[in-house]
C-alpha cells in the first residue's frame, strides 16, 4: 500500500498494518471497510485506519479512527466519515453523546462553498474536509507570562512550534477566515482555554468561546460577521456588537420561521500584531452575549441554537 503500510485479508475483513514506532495494526471490516473504500481508501481525507474498531460509548454504534479523522457506523444511519473543520466542530459539540447525535450523512458541498454534513438530530457547516485539527489541549499555553509559555502548558504543548501570531502550532492554527460585510478581514484562530484560566491569563480564540461560552458552529460566527460591521474600535479591537435572531428550519431547509429567541453578541477582534515575534494578528479574541439584551438572560453561554439552528441578523 505504500510507505511501509500493508494490508492482510481475512474472510472476515482486513488487517491493516505499518512498520513505524508507534507500530499500527488496525482491524477493519464491513461497513466501514466498505465505505473507506468507496471514498478513496488511503487516498481520501481519513489516510489509513489506525485502530481496530471500537463500540461506540452508547453500545448501539461502531467506530474506527483515522489519521485524519474517524468512521461510524450506526444500525440506522450507516457509516459515514467525519473529517475536517466538521470533525473539529463535532468533538466540540460533544460528538454522538452531544446535540447533534451520530453522523447521518456524507458532507455534501453548498452553492456558498461551505460543506454540510447531516447529523441525527441536526447539521454541521464546514469549510474543508481534510485539514487534521488535534483534540482540545486545554493547558496548550499560559499568556500571564507576556507571551512565554508558563505554568499551564501542558508538556504536549512544550513541544508545540511556535505560530505567526505570537503563540504555537496549536494556538494559532486558523479555524475560520472571512470578511465582515464592510471587507475588514475576520481570522479566527484555536487560541486556548482551561477551566482555571482567568481573565488575566487572557485565553482566546475558538477555544475559549467553545468552553466558556458554548460556540461551536464556525459556520454561524461566520454568518453573523459576514452580516455586521464594526461598531465601534477599542484601542487595538474592533468590537463588533449586533442582535441575532433564531431561524428555525424543517429537515429540508423548505420552511423556515422565526421563533421570537435572540440575543445581542459581542466580538472583540485583535486587529494589531503586538507579541513578541508575532507576523500576524490574533484576530478574534472572543464571542460573547451581552447579559439581558434579546430574549438572553444573565449568562454568559451563548444559546445552544445559536450553534444548532440559522442565526440572522435581519427581521425579515
Amino acid at each position: 500500500m505504500g510507505d511501509q503500510w500493508f494490508k492482510q485479508s481475512y474472510q472476515g475483513g482486513h488487517i491493516i498494518t505499518r512498520n513505524s514506532v508507534p507500530a499500527v495494526q488496525a482491524g477493519i471490516y464491513g461497513q466501514i471497510y466498505e465505505k473507506w473504500v468507496e471514498l478513496g481508501s488511503q487516498n481520501s481525507a481519513l489516510g489509513f485506519p489506525i485502530s481496530s474498531e471500537f463500540v461506540a460509548s452508547d453500545g448501539v454504534g461502531r467506530y474506527n479512527i483515522f489519521e485524519r479523522g474517524v468512521m461510524y457506523w450506526h444500525p440506522e444511519y450507516g457509516a459515514h466519515a467525519v473529517t475536517g473543520d466538521l470533525l473539529l466542530q463535532w468533538a466540540y459539540s460533544g460528538g454522538i453523546e452531544g446535540v447533534l447525535g451520530y453522523p447521518a450523512g456524507d458532507p455534501e458541498l453548498q452553492d456558498d462553498g461551505w460543506y454540510r454534513q447531516a447529523f441525527a438530530d441536526g447539521f454541521l457547516h464546514g469549510k474543508q474536509l481534510s485539514t487534521f485539527f488535534p483534540a482540545w489541549d486545554e493547558f496548550a499555553w499560559d499568556d500571564s507570562a507576556g507571551g512565554e509559555p508558563g505554568v499551564l502548558m501542558s508538556r504536549q504543548a512544550a513541544n508545540y512550534d511556535k505560530g505567526p501570531a505570537g503563540g504555537n502550532k496549536y494556538t494559532d492554527q486558523v479555524v475560520l477566515e472571512t470578511e465582515d460585510m464592510c471587507g475588514n478581514e475576520i481570522i479566527l484562530r484555536r487560541g486556548w482555554y482551561n477551566s482555571d484560566a482567568s481573565r488575566k491569563d487572557k485565553p482566546w480564540g475558538y477555544d475559549k468561546i467553545r468552553h466558556k461560552h458554548g460556540v461551536f458552529s464556525l459556520w454561524s460566527v461566520s454568518t453573523v460577521f459576514e452580516n455586521s460591521c464594526i461598531n465601534r474600535i477599542e484601542g487595538t479591537q474592533q468590537v463588533y456588537e449586533e442582535e441575532v435572531y433564531q431561524v428555525k428550519c424543517d429537515r429540508l431547509f423548505l420552511n423556515c420561521e422565526q421563533t421570537g429567541q435572540s440575543f445581542v453578541y459581542r466580538g472583540i477582534y485583535e486587529r494589531n500584531i503586538y507579541k513578541p515575534g508575532a507576523t500576524e494578528p490574533l484576530g478574534l479574541r472572543t464571542f460573547f452575549p451581552v447579559h439581558n439584551e434579546g430574549t438572553h438572560g444573565s449568562s454568559d453561554v451563548t444559546p445552544t441554537w445559536f450553534s444548532t439552528d440559522i442565526p440572522t441578523l435581519d427581521l425579515w
